[in-house]
């Protein structure tokens, strides 16, 4: 890899969380032109042009941008290798660790010197929302989701508890299999978690081993199409994180 300057520091403790809209995901799709997208495929084959398809371009640019830029490293030369239960990590000692979700189009990704997991949803109808409760949810979790009697406020405690439930998951790479008996009321007794409020019509949760020192939420500029060829700047601005108790 050739060696650069680092861009961007990570300081032990801290977690730093990038938000991309879906406008700034698809902008950076054609820069996955002659990249090594070697991270997970998609999990079936989507026409070039799709929605969908593009927006995986975009995400696999902006996560090697944002990593190249903490390690001061060419995005084109990072390496990707598979942990325990096949979560990507990068190649090499004293690597940061990152993890990354994705929702219609809008993308977040934690970075930190220690392991950690994310997860974001858009809030939106879900047919299946019984069901998916009565299979991964508690029951404590199902009896405060059935106590509540307005639809939206119901929907957005559901969006909570599963996002909450998937960034547990993601932390550990276990997947599907490790929601089951996943409960919010056991919480304390394991690895840290924390609802996470980015955006009115957004459900995210932050997991870590341990509560971070530090939040830091970074936001992708105007102009971060450009970047790569202008020697990779990603904002160094930072806003305010709001951590949520629903």
């Amino acid at each position: 890899m050739t060696p650069r300057r680092r861009l961007l520091e990570l300081r032990d403790g801290e977690v730093q969380l990038w938000l991309l809209r879906p406008e700034e995901v698809l902008a950076l799709a054609p820069l996955a032109e002659g990249m090594a997208l070697d991270l997970r495929p998609t999990p079936r084959p989507l026409p070039r042009d799709s929605f969908a398809h593009q927006c995986w371009r975009g995400r696999q640019v902006a996560l090697r941008m944002i990593l190249g830029a903490y390690l001061g490293s060419d995005p084109d030369g990072l390496r990707f290798v598979p942990g325990r239960h096949g979560k990507p990590f990068l190649d090499g000692p004293e690597q940061p660790h990152f993890s990354a979700s994705s929702s219609e189009g809008w993308w977040l990704a934690g970075i930190s010197r220690e392991e950690v997991g994310v997860d974001l949803e858009r809030i939106r109808p879900c047919p299946d929302l019984d069901a998916v409760a009565d299979a991964y949810f508690s029951p404590g979790e199902r009896n405060r989701l059935n106590a509540c009697l307005d639809a939206q406020e119901r929907l957005g405690l559901f969006y909570a508890l599963w996002t909450r439930k998937e960034s547990l998951v993601k932390l550990s790479g276990e997947g599907l299999r490790g929601l089951a008996g996943l409960g919010r009321e056991s919480a304390g007794r394991g690895p840290w978690a924390q609802d996470l409020s980015l955006d009115p019509g957004l459900a995210a949760s932050l997991a870590a081993r341990r509560a971070p020192r530090s939040f830091r939420l970074r936001t992708w500029p105007p102009e971060a199409a450009n970047f790569r060829a202008e020697g990779m700047r990603p904002s160094a601005r930072s806003l305010t994180l709001s951590l949520t108790h629903p």
